[in-house]
Protein backbone atom coordinates (compact mmCIF):
# COMPACT_ATOMS: atom_id res chain seq x y z
CA UNK A 1 0.00 0.00 0.00
CA UNK A 2 1.34 3.30 -0.88
CA UNK A 3 1.25 6.09 1.60
CA UNK A 4 -0.29 8.81 0.23
CA UNK A 5 -2.00 11.93 1.23
CA UNK A 6 -4.31 11.68 -1.89
CA UNK A 7 -6.56 14.44 -3.16
CA UNK A 8 -8.32 14.60 -6.31
CA UNK A 9 -10.52 17.73 -7.78
CA UNK A 10 -12.19 18.59 -11.39
CA UNK A 11 -11.73 21.55 -13.56
CA UNK A 12 -12.34 22.29 -16.99
CA UNK A 13 -10.95 25.39 -18.72
CA UNK A 14 -13.12 28.29 -17.64
CA UNK A 15 -11.54 27.04 -13.64
CA UNK A 16 -8.01 27.46 -13.79
CA UNK A 17 -7.54 30.69 -12.03
CA UNK A 18 -9.25 29.65 -9.43
CA UNK A 19 -7.38 26.58 -9.70
CA UNK A 20 -4.42 28.23 -9.19
CA UNK A 21 -5.82 30.18 -6.32
CA UNK A 22 -6.88 26.93 -4.61
CA UNK A 23 -3.73 25.13 -5.21
CA UNK A 24 -1.04 27.73 -3.71
CA UNK A 25 -3.29 27.84 -0.42
CA UNK A 26 -3.40 23.53 -0.48
CA UNK A 27 0.20 23.40 -0.92
CA UNK A 28 1.34 26.77 1.33
CA UNK A 29 -0.57 25.61 4.55
CA UNK A 30 -0.14 21.53 4.14
CA UNK A 31 3.70 21.02 4.18
CA UNK A 32 3.33 17.24 3.82
CA UNK A 33 3.50 15.99 -0.13
CA UNK A 34 0.57 15.34 -1.35
CA UNK A 35 -0.54 13.11 -4.18
CA UNK A 36 -2.49 15.29 -6.49
CA UNK A 37 -4.95 14.21 -8.97
CA UNK A 38 -6.82 16.93 -11.20
CA UNK A 39 -9.52 15.27 -13.35
CA UNK A 40 -10.35 17.03 -17.09
CA UNK A 41 -12.01 16.71 -20.26
CA UNK A 42 -10.91 19.68 -22.21
CA UNK A 43 -7.36 21.36 -20.99
CA UNK A 44 -5.27 21.55 -23.21
CA UNK A 45 -1.60 20.92 -23.82
CA UNK A 46 -0.78 24.60 -23.38
CA UNK A 47 -3.27 24.52 -20.50
CA UNK A 48 -1.30 21.44 -18.59
CA UNK A 49 1.93 23.23 -18.97
CA UNK A 50 0.32 26.25 -17.97
CA UNK A 51 -0.68 24.62 -14.50
CA UNK A 52 2.52 22.46 -14.06
CA UNK A 53 5.00 25.56 -14.37
CA UNK A 54 2.39 26.85 -11.37
CA UNK A 55 2.85 23.78 -9.86
CA UNK A 56 6.45 23.44 -9.77
CA UNK A 57 7.53 26.00 -7.21
CA UNK A 58 5.79 23.78 -4.26
CA UNK A 59 7.93 21.08 -3.31
CA UNK A 60 5.68 19.22 -1.59
CA UNK A 61 3.31 18.60 -4.71
CA UNK A 62 3.06 15.48 -6.42
CA UNK A 63 0.92 16.35 -9.42
CA UNK A 64 -1.49 14.16 -12.06
CA UNK A 65 -3.81 15.64 -14.75
CA UNK A 66 -5.88 12.85 -15.19
CA UNK A 67 -7.85 12.78 -18.39
CA UNK A 68 -11.25 11.20 -18.37
CA UNK A 69 -14.17 11.17 -21.06
CA UNK A 70 -17.88 12.23 -20.33
CA UNK A 71 -19.54 9.96 -22.71
CA UNK A 72 -20.94 7.66 -19.81
CA UNK A 73 -22.80 10.54 -18.03
CA UNK A 74 -25.65 11.47 -21.48
CA UNK A 75 -28.91 12.23 -20.11
CA UNK A 76 -27.90 13.30 -16.66
CA UNK A 77 -28.68 16.70 -15.84
CA UNK A 78 -26.87 19.28 -16.88
CA UNK A 79 -26.48 22.98 -16.80
CA UNK A 80 -24.26 25.75 -16.48
CA UNK A 81 -24.69 25.74 -12.53
CA UNK A 82 -24.23 22.13 -12.15
CA UNK A 83 -22.00 21.32 -15.66
CA UNK A 84 -20.73 18.09 -16.82
CA UNK A 85 -17.55 18.43 -14.81
CA UNK A 86 -18.99 17.32 -11.44
CA UNK A 87 -19.77 13.84 -12.42
CA UNK A 88 -16.40 13.85 -12.86
CA UNK A 89 -15.48 12.88 -9.09
CA UNK A 90 -17.56 9.68 -9.38
CA UNK A 91 -15.55 8.82 -12.86
CA UNK A 92 -12.13 9.30 -11.57
CA UNK A 93 -12.90 7.22 -8.49
CA UNK A 94 -12.16 4.41 -10.81
CA UNK A 95 -9.13 5.73 -12.40
CA UNK A 96 -7.16 6.15 -9.77
CA UNK A 97 -4.50 3.92 -8.53
CA UNK A 98 -5.19 0.54 -7.39
CA UNK A 99 -2.71 0.65 -4.45
CA UNK A 100 -4.30 3.58 -3.02
CA UNK A 101 -7.20 3.14 -0.03
CA UNK A 102 -8.67 6.43 0.56
CA UNK A 103 -9.00 9.97 -1.73
CA UNK A 104 -9.88 13.29 -0.62
CA UNK A 105 -11.98 14.93 -3.13
CA UNK A 106 -12.33 18.33 -2.48
CA UNK A 107 -14.23 21.43 -5.04
CA UNK A 108 -11.85 24.15 -6.21
CA UNK A 109 -14.03 27.44 -5.15
CA UNK A 110 -12.09 26.71 -1.73
CA UNK A 111 -9.14 28.61 -0.60
CA UNK A 112 -7.42 26.25 2.62
CA UNK A 113 -5.89 28.20 5.38
CA UNK A 114 -5.44 25.46 7.90
CA UNK A 115 -3.73 22.16 8.37
CA UNK A 116 -6.14 19.28 6.53
CA UNK A 117 -3.92 16.16 6.64
CA UNK A 118 -5.08 15.14 9.52
CA UNK A 119 -8.39 13.92 7.85
CA UNK A 120 -6.48 11.46 6.19
CA UNK A 121 -6.38 9.56 9.60
CA UNK A 122 -9.49 8.23 9.88
CA UNK A 123 -9.76 4.50 9.13
CA UNK A 124 -10.30 3.57 5.54
CA UNK A 125 -12.18 0.07 6.64
CA UNK A 126 -14.26 2.21 8.92
CA UNK A 127 -16.35 3.87 6.53
CA UNK A 128 -17.18 5.20 2.81
CA UNK A 129 -17.57 8.35 3.12
CA UNK A 130 -16.89 10.87 5.70
CA UNK A 131 -18.46 14.58 4.85
CA UNK A 132 -19.44 17.40 6.22
CA UNK A 133 -23.14 18.88 7.15
CA UNK A 134 -24.24 21.29 4.58
CA UNK A 135 -24.43 24.22 6.84
CA UNK A 136 -24.95 26.30 3.72
CA UNK A 137 -28.23 24.51 3.03
CA UNK A 138 -29.22 24.83 6.85
CA UNK A 139 -28.69 28.57 6.44
CA UNK A 140 -30.48 29.39 3.30
CA UNK A 141 -33.31 26.88 4.74
CA UNK A 142 -32.94 23.90 2.46
CA UNK A 143 -31.63 21.10 4.24
CA UNK A 144 -35.01 20.18 5.32
CA UNK A 145 -36.66 20.47 1.60
CA UNK A 146 -33.14 18.62 0.32
CA UNK A 147 -33.64 15.81 2.52
CA UNK A 148 -37.40 15.45 1.99
CA UNK A 149 -36.86 15.91 -2.04
CA UNK A 150 -34.65 12.82 -1.66
CA UNK A 151 -36.94 11.00 0.77
CA UNK A 152 -34.42 10.74 3.07
CA UNK A 153 -34.96 10.75 6.86
CA UNK A 154 -34.37 13.95 9.09
CA UNK A 155 -32.33 11.75 11.96
CA UNK A 156 -29.28 12.51 10.04
CA UNK A 157 -28.35 15.81 7.93
CA UNK A 158 -27.29 16.12 4.55
CA UNK A 159 -23.76 16.58 3.64
CA UNK A 160 -22.03 18.76 0.98
CA UNK A 161 -20.37 17.56 -1.56
CA UNK A 162 -17.25 20.29 -1.00
CA UNK A 163 -15.28 18.36 1.14
CA UNK A 164 -15.31 14.80 1.00
CA UNK A 165 -13.01 11.62 2.32
CA UNK A 166 -13.64 8.50 -0.16
CA UNK A 167 -12.99 4.95 1.58
CA UNK A 168 -11.80 3.72 -2.37
CA UNK A 169 -12.18 0.22 -0.61
CA UNK A 170 -15.81 0.14 -0.21
CA UNK A 171 -16.45 2.48 -2.93
CA UNK A 172 -14.82 -0.41 -5.12
CA UNK A 173 -16.69 -3.05 -3.76
CA UNK A 174 -19.96 -1.45 -4.67
CA UNK A 175 -19.08 -1.28 -7.96
CA UNK A 176 -16.70 1.84 -8.31
CA UNK A 177 -17.54 5.33 -9.47
CA UNK A 178 -19.72 3.61 -12.33
CA UNK A 179 -22.09 1.76 -10.44
CA UNK A 180 -23.03 5.15 -8.55
CA UNK A 181 -23.30 6.90 -12.18
CA UNK A 182 -25.34 4.19 -13.19
CA UNK A 183 -27.66 4.94 -9.79
CA UNK A 184 -27.79 8.69 -10.84
CA UNK A 185 -29.30 7.49 -13.89
CA UNK A 186 -31.74 5.87 -12.70
CA UNK A 187 -32.86 8.59 -10.12
CA UNK A 188 -31.97 11.79 -12.20
CA UNK A 189 -35.62 12.92 -12.11
CA UNK A 190 -34.71 13.39 -8.48
CA UNK A 191 -31.47 15.37 -8.48
CA UNK A 192 -31.37 18.63 -8.32
CA UNK A 193 -27.66 19.15 -7.11
CA UNK A 194 -26.80 15.87 -8.86
CA UNK A 195 -23.72 14.39 -7.46
CA UNK A 196 -23.98 16.00 -4.15
CA UNK A 197 -27.70 14.27 -4.66
CA UNK A 198 -26.67 11.04 -5.42
CA UNK A 199 -24.26 10.57 -2.90
CA UNK A 200 -26.38 11.56 -0.21
CA UNK A 201 -28.81 8.81 -0.75
CA UNK A 202 -26.38 6.11 -1.02
CA UNK A 203 -24.61 7.41 2.41
CA UNK A 204 -27.16 8.81 4.38
CA UNK A 205 -27.61 6.24 7.15
CA UNK A 206 -23.53 5.85 6.89
CA UNK A 207 -21.41 8.68 6.07
CA UNK A 208 -19.43 9.84 9.16
CA UNK A 209 -19.78 13.43 10.01
CA UNK A 210 -16.67 16.05 9.25
CA UNK A 211 -16.68 19.06 11.26
CA UNK A 212 -17.73 21.25 8.76
CA UNK A 213 -16.46 24.70 10.90
CA UNK A 214 -12.81 22.90 10.08
CA UNK A 215 -12.89 21.47 6.57
CA UNK A 216 -16.10 23.25 4.78
CA UNK A 217 -16.96 26.85 6.21
CA UNK A 218 -18.93 28.76 4.05
CA UNK A 219 -18.84 32.98 4.25
CA UNK A 220 -21.51 33.42 6.32
CA UNK A 221 -23.40 36.01 9.48
CA UNK A 222 -22.75 33.35 11.81
CA UNK A 223 -25.03 35.05 14.62
CA UNK A 224 -25.31 32.49 17.34
CA UNK A 225 -26.62 31.84 20.94
CA UNK A 226 -23.84 32.14 23.30
CA UNK A 227 -25.28 29.29 25.18
CA UNK A 228 -24.63 26.38 22.03
CA UNK A 229 -21.19 27.99 21.45
CA UNK A 230 -20.40 26.51 25.03
CA UNK A 231 -21.67 23.42 23.88
CA UNK A 232 -20.00 23.50 20.89
CA UNK A 233 -22.46 24.55 18.36
CA UNK A 234 -21.95 26.65 16.11
CA UNK A 235 -24.68 26.31 13.24
CA UNK A 236 -25.78 29.98 12.62
CA UNK A 237 -29.29 31.42 12.80
CA UNK A 238 -30.97 30.77 9.16
CA UNK A 239 -31.48 33.89 7.00
CA UNK A 240 -34.97 34.09 7.17
CA UNK A 241 -33.99 35.24 10.77
CA UNK A 242 -31.20 37.35 10.85
CA UNK A 243 -31.64 40.67 9.08
CA UNK A 244 -29.43 43.30 8.54
CA UNK A 245 -28.49 45.08 11.42
CA UNK A 246 -31.17 43.22 13.50
CA UNK A 247 -29.49 40.48 15.48
CA UNK A 248 -32.31 38.88 17.80
CA UNK A 249 -32.09 39.57 21.54
CA UNK A 250 -29.36 37.40 23.42
CA UNK A 251 -27.41 36.50 20.44
CA UNK A 252 -24.31 37.48 19.00
CA UNK A 253 -22.20 37.63 16.17
CA UNK A 254 -19.26 35.61 15.98
CA UNK A 255 -18.23 35.48 12.46
CA UNK A 256 -15.19 36.86 13.22
CA UNK A 257 -14.58 33.79 15.51
CA UNK A 258 -15.45 30.98 13.13
CA UNK A 259 -13.52 32.09 10.60
CA UNK A 260 -10.14 32.15 12.95
CA UNK A 261 -11.14 28.83 13.72
CA UNK A 262 -11.92 27.14 9.60
CA UNK A 263 -8.62 25.28 8.14
CA UNK A 264 -11.11 25.63 4.64
CA UNK A 265 -13.21 28.41 3.14
CA UNK A 266 -15.75 27.17 0.71
CA UNK A 267 -17.09 29.74 -1.31
CA UNK A 268 -20.09 28.46 -1.97
CA UNK A 269 -23.04 29.63 -4.81
CA UNK A 270 -22.66 33.37 -5.33
CA UNK A 271 -20.22 33.82 -2.53
CA UNK A 272 -17.31 33.59 -5.05
CA UNK A 273 -14.61 36.63 -4.44
CA UNK A 274 -13.76 36.43 -7.86
CA UNK A 275 -17.49 36.94 -9.49
CA UNK A 276 -17.96 40.67 -10.50
CA UNK A 277 -21.77 40.99 -9.78
CA UNK A 278 -21.13 39.53 -6.25
CA UNK A 279 -23.22 41.15 -3.37
CA UNK A 280 -21.42 43.25 -0.81
CA UNK A 281 -22.00 41.96 2.42
CA UNK A 282 -19.79 42.22 5.61
CA UNK A 283 -18.91 38.95 6.68
CA UNK A 284 -17.48 38.41 2.92
CA UNK A 285 -14.64 40.85 4.22
CA UNK A 286 -13.98 39.09 6.79
CA UNK A 287 -13.90 35.75 4.64
CA UNK A 288 -12.22 36.92 1.99
CA UNK A 289 -9.02 37.68 3.91
CA UNK A 290 -7.81 34.52 3.53
CA UNK A 291 -8.54 34.55 -0.50
CA UNK A 292 -6.69 37.59 -0.68
CA UNK A 293 -3.73 36.63 0.52
CA UNK A 294 -3.02 33.87 -1.50
CA UNK A 295 -4.65 35.80 -5.06
CA UNK A 296 -1.09 38.23 -4.10
CA UNK A 297 1.16 35.24 -4.43
CA UNK A 298 -0.91 34.39 -7.54
CA UNK A 299 -1.10 37.00 -9.72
Amino acid sequence: MINKNAIMSVVNQTYIDPLKVYLASLFTSNRDVISYYLFHEDLTEDDEKNISEFVSQYDNADFHFMKVTSETLGGLPVTKKFPKEIYFKLLGLDLLPEDLDKVLCMDLDMVVKGDILDVFSLDADSFGIAACPDVFGHYCGLMENNLDCLSLSHDRPYFNAGFMLFSLKLIRGIGGGKAIINLAHLQKDKLYYPEQDILNVIFHDSFVSLPWEKYNCPPLLFVLDPKEVQKGNLLPLPFSRVMVDDIPEGYLDYTECVYERASVIHYMSESKPWKTNRNNMEEYEIFDRAYNRVINQVS
